[in-house]
Formats: C-alpha cells, structure tokens, sequence
C-alpha cells in the first residue's frame, strides 16, 4: 500500500477563500466580455457556414460564468465541493435511468437530454475545480503521486488517441468523436476520484448504482411483458438513432429487452455491473436475514436481467462474476488467515457442489457461444471483423486511421440506419483506430485496476474487502463484454470505476476514509 499522506479538511471555513477568476477585478471582467464578444463572433460566422454545434460554446460559456458568481468569494470551497458531488451523483443516475434517445433534437446540434446537460454541469465544475478548487486539485494530485503507473497508461491513452484523430483523412468526424469520448467517457475517471475522496461518497455510488439497477430491472419486466420498447411513445420516430434504439433486436425469432438503454448488449453490460453494486449495499443492511435474501434477490435479478437481454457475452461474463462472488468469501478467509477447521470443512462440499454448478454453466455457455445454439452469422461476422482488423492495422499499427474509422474500414453492415457499418469489438476498435499500442494500453490499465482492486479487497482493510472485490469484478466483467461490444454507453461507469481505484480511499488506513464504527459488516465476511 503506498504511504498515506495527510490530508488538508475539507471545510469552507478551514481554508482561505478561493478568489474566483471570473468575479472581481475590472481586467478580468474586461477579459471575460472580450472573450465572451470573439465568441460570438466567431459563432456567428461558423453558424453562418452551417456548423450550429459551435452555439454550445457560447452558452457554456454563460454557464460557467454563473457558476462563478454563485460560488463567489466567500466560502468558495465548500460550495464548490458540494455542487461537484451534486453534479457527479446526478450524470451517473441520469445516465443508467433516462433513456438517451428520449431527447430534444434541434437541427444541426446534438442531442439535449436529461444526462447530456448533467454531463456539461458536471464538466464545468471539473474545470472549475482545476482552476479555483485546492480540494480538487490536492486529492486529483495524490492520486497521480500514488498511482503513477495507471496514470501513465492513461495519459499514453488519450496520446495515442489524440494523434490518431489528427492524422486521420476525416479530421473533422474523428476530433469531434475525440471530443466526445474525452469529454463523456474518459473524464468520468475525475468522477471516481471525487466521490472516491471519503467512503461515505463511494458507498453513495454504489447506492445510485443499485436504485438505478433496480429501476432498469422493473422497466426490463414490462418491456418483456408487453414484447415493446416502453418509451416508444415518447420519442421522435424520424429520427435515424431512434429507428435505430427502437429497433427490435430479435435473436433466432426472441425478443430482446434493452430497458433504458439503446441496445441489448448494453443493458446486460449494465446488469453485470449493477447487481454486484446492490450485493455489496444488500450487505451493509442490519440483519442477517436480510443481507443474505437481499443478496440472493439481486443476484437473480442481475442473472433474469442478462436473459431477458439474449447476450451471450453476458452469459459468459455473469458466469464469471457469479463464480467470483461465490468463492469470495473463501478467498478472504484464506488471505486473512482466517479460515478455521469447521469453516475448510464446509467449504469442501461446498465447492463440490459449486464446481458442479461451475460445469453446467460453462457447458451451457460454451452451447449459446460456440455451440448448437450459437448464433453462426454473428460469430462470422465477428471473425471477419478481428480478420480485416488486425490486416488492416498492419499497415499503420503505430498511429491507426483515426478516432471512429474502424467501423468503415474493417466493419460488417450495421442494417441500423444509423451508420453503414460496425464492428462488434471495443479491442477491434481501438486497434484499428489508433493502433496496437493503444489497445494494449487500454487493456493495461484496465487490467491493472482489476488487480489493484482485488489487491485492496484481500490486503486492504477488513471493512472493504467486499466493496473492493465488487469493484474488480464489474471491471472485469465490462472487460469481458468489450470483445463482442464496441458501444460506449456504459464506458463512464468503466472510468468512474477505475478513478474509485486510484482514489484517496484506496488507503485504507488513512483516519480521514474509514468507515464510522456503525457501518455493517461486509455480506458473507
């Protein structure tokens, strides 16, 4: 575990206010109208050429400075800390609970909805926080002094992306996609470290995880019940991503739930996730009963939430997580040294008869993947897909094509409408796009999280053992769908989950981050 350093209070009162940089002082309020006037200018003329998109900057802009003259001069901190928790807790429950095609479609703009504008709040107040937040920037810094090694792979990351885009033959498409993965996907990582900076804020997370799983459970029971998507009714039907989210995505004559979100695959990545987030707080409630029935509960409605989806990627990747959490608490036991005679008893039959279960499921998974009940089409297209890209990445294996351009390059016909082609592979993706080395660093520093983060469950503190191995598995099962899945919908919960890793409280001895002597024991401990 790397040596604590101390950490500066929080409150407003203890530090000295931050003087905002767009409140007080005549040259800066003269450069702030300069800015806001070449602003308009150039909106104007751009808007004048047909790109409508630039209209976001100028009221971003406007945003920003309100933000400013809300958190003022006096106890700047404080508000500031409150409002980037605020805004954190509402990008993640709109994101898992709000449908991202049930949105305002004004020409030539992206999409206004309900996560989008949580998204821009939530991106203001990171740039707020670099700029005029010494909370923001100390517990950002300790990460990157602690954790050298992700933020490496990270920072390698978003190079090899960067160049890619700049030297792609659409440099356009490929830096606003850039943009729009930096600035929706990849931040989230400054998520995970805000909320990860006390325990009280990442079990909080793991709370919005868990009611917005439980919400997507019920709204996959009645979109399986009446064989529809449920906000069919709500939505624009001209509009070619809604075709495309609307679309029934029926597998051998099945059909396919999505609930809140846009694609099958993508609810049961979500699933995978979120039911190992509601064990953990199923195991933080006072009885013993409850925790046991509630984790159970859960675990079948993670486990009925992948069927009703018909994704054999989830099948696979709730087998393992299933697996993982099943023979958890023996692993704790073993790393503790806490395994008594009676317990090694127990667990002897008990793994016989979970290395039986074991069997079946991999024998049924490897049927619905490989076997009788595979779907051949895609596994061929998959195949063609992983062909054409690792050929077409020979020829530019260091910088790729460009952010966006594998899908054109070594893709299969969508049939979506939304775009020509696809390809079924986040890996596949990242490769062709920016080439070998930037996979390889992605599947690096996710890898390393994995790690780091079953390390912290089994080493760490008894108090988070659970919390840390949840955190592992839902790491590794979203690596798990990232072979058959390129969408990045739920990537935001993959960085966030990954800033959670390398935050403050993964010093588990720090005073500041344990856990008040009233928290319930860990499920299973």
């Amino acid at each position: 575990m790397p040596s604590m350093m101390s950490r500066p209070s929080v409150r407003g009162g203890d530090w000295e206010a931050v003087r905002s940089p767009f409140v007080g002082g005549k040259v800066v309020n003269f450069f702030v109208i300069l800015s806001f006037v070449v602003l308009a200018v150039v909106s104007a003329v751009l808007i004048s050429m047909g790109f409508f998109q630039i209209l976001i900057v100028p009221l971003g802009f406007v945003a920003c400075i309100f933000f400013a003259a809300y958190i003022g001069r006096d106890q700047a901190e404080s508000k500031f800390r409150r409002l980037a928790i605020l805004s954190c807790l509402l990008y993640i429950i709109s994101s898992i609970v709000w449908p991202r095609y049930v949105a305002v479609w004004l020409p030539g703009l992206p999409s206004i909805n309900v996560q989008r504008i949580a998204g821009v709040l939530f991106v203001a107040m990171v740039l707020w926080g670099a700029v005029a937040s010494r909370w923001f920037r100390a517990e950002v810094g300790w990460s990157m002094r602690s954790h050298r090694v992700f933020w490496i792979f990270l920072m390698l990351f978003v190079l090899f992306r960067t160049v890619s885009a700049a030297g792609s033959e659409n440099v356009a498409s490929s830096a606003y996609q850039l943009v729009n993965e930096m600035v929706v996907h990849v931040i989230a990582v400054l998520l995970g470290v805000i909320l990860g900076s006390d325990w009280r804020l990442s079990k909080l997370f793991m709370k919005i995880v868990s009611v917005g799983f439980v919400v997507c459970f019920f709204v996959a029971i009645v979109e399986f019940y009446i064989g529809r998507n449920v906000f069919s009714s709500f939505v624009d039907p001209s509009n070619a991503y809604v075709q495309w989210a609307l679309s029934e995505k029926a597998r051998g004559g099945s059909y396919r739930v999505q609930s809140t979100f846009g694609h099958p695959l993508t609810f049961a990545e979500f699933a995978s996730v979120g039911a190992g987030a509601s064990i953990f707080i199923a195991s933080q409630w006072k009885k013993s009963l409850f925790r046991w029935f509630g984790g159970a509960v859960f675990g079948v409605m993670g486990i009925a939430m992948v069927i009703f989806a018909g994704s054999r990627a989830g099948y696979g990747a709730v087998a393992v997580v299933a697996s993982l959490l099943v023979v958890a608490p023996l692993a704790n036991a073993i790393f503790r040294k806490r395994l008594s005679l009676t317990a090694s008893v127990g667990w002897c039959f008990a793994l016989i008869a979970i290395c039986t279960a074991l069997s079946f499921t991999a024998m049924l998974v490897y049927d619905y993947a490989f076997g009788e009940k595979a779907y051949s089409a895609s596994n061929s297209a998959r195949a063609i897909m992983l062909e054409r890209g690792v050929a077409k990445t020979m020829d530019s294996p260091i910088l790729g094509y460009g952010v966006g351009m594998a899908a054109d390059l070594v893709g299969t016909p969508s049939g979506t409408g939304v775009s020509n082609y696809t390809v079924d592979s986040l890996y596949i993706s990242y490769m062709v796009d920016s080439g070998f080395f930037a996979v390889m660093l992605f599947f690096a520093m996710s890898v390393s999280i994995v790690f780091g983060a079953f390390r912290l469950a089994f080493v760490g503190g008894s108090d988070y053992w659970l919390f840390w191995f949840v955190v592992g598995a839902a790491v590794l099962s979203m690596l798990i769908f990232k072979l058959v899945l390129s969408l990045h919908d739920n990537n935001y919960i993959l960085f966030s989950l990954m800033g959670l890793t390398v935050a403050r409280i993964s010093g588990s001895r720090d005073e500041f981050n344990r856990p008040p002597a009233t928290s319930k024991p860990a499920l299973m401990a």
